[in-house]
């Protein structure tokens, strides 16, 4: 495996389920922030910003310091990622374990800790996941960001209908997966939240847990490059 980060699309689909849900859950039981989807954190810290609401803005603010924090660090880290050793060259599988530590101590905290404590950390974790998760068989998007997949899920689906390649075709349906997947964990995680509060917390590790032990099986049995074969 190179140094961007390859799964298998089933692996993909449940961490951008987990990340729907994180987004929603963040939303509701957080003060109406989100984990990954910084336009809209953006947005509303300028609305906030231009009314008297000084602090509604900054409790946007300070999850999107988080993120690029976040994405300074992974970036950092990629090339070390690259000349360790079989297992460490995957830091996805060290940014999945963390964001199922965090969100288990946020589950269990259970209203112990500051919300603003909870966002950043949050936030800084998801952008570990977004910088180790590049590249997705057979294409490449973003596990958080939907405006981004949507514009490629468009262009995927008039080029399909001009060249009427099958290639095209499932390339269109794997970026409509993607934004489903997210819009589905989007909706559970809003229904879990309503019924569970900040606990449902839980539920996210659970599936970040979940995606973690899948990627791990797949990095120690897949075949070393001096093999002949790469994932």
């Amino acid at each position: 495996m190179s140094e961007d980060t390859t799964v298998p699309v089933t692996l993909s689909s449940l961490v951008i389920v987990a990340n729907g849900y994180v987004d929603a859950y963040l939303y509701m039981a957080h003060g109406g922030v989100f984990a990954g989807a910084q336009t809209g954190n953006l947005v509303l810290f300028c609305v906030d910003l231009a009314q008297p609401r000084s602090q509604g803005a900054l409790l946007h603010l300070w999850p999107m310091m988080a993120f690029v924090a976040g994405v300074g660090v992974a970036v950092s880290l990629r090339g070390a990622a690259a000349r360790a050793d079989r297992t460490a060259r995957h830091p996805l599988l060290y940014a999945l374990a963390l964001e199922t530590a965090v969100l288990t101590v946020i589950g269990l905290a259970s209203g112990g800790i500051p919300q603003t404590a909870i966002t950043t950390s949050v936030g800084f974790v998801v952008a570990l996941q977004v910088v180790f998760f590049q590249m997705v068989r057979p294409a490449s998007f973003l596990t958080v960001a939907m405006t981004g997949n949507l514009t490629r899920v468009t262009g995927a689906v008039l080029t399909a209908r001009r060249t009427r390649s099958r290639s095209d075709l499932r390339l269109a349906v794997l970026y409509a997966s993607v934004i489903l997947s997210f819009g589905a964990g989007a909706a559970i995680g809003a229904l879990v939240t309503a019924a569970m509060g900040a606990r449902s917390s839980l539920v996210a590790a659970g599936l970040f847990g979940v995606s973690w032990a899948l990627l791990l099986v797949m990095v120690r049995v897949a075949p070393r490059p001096s093999e002949g074969a790469g994932v």
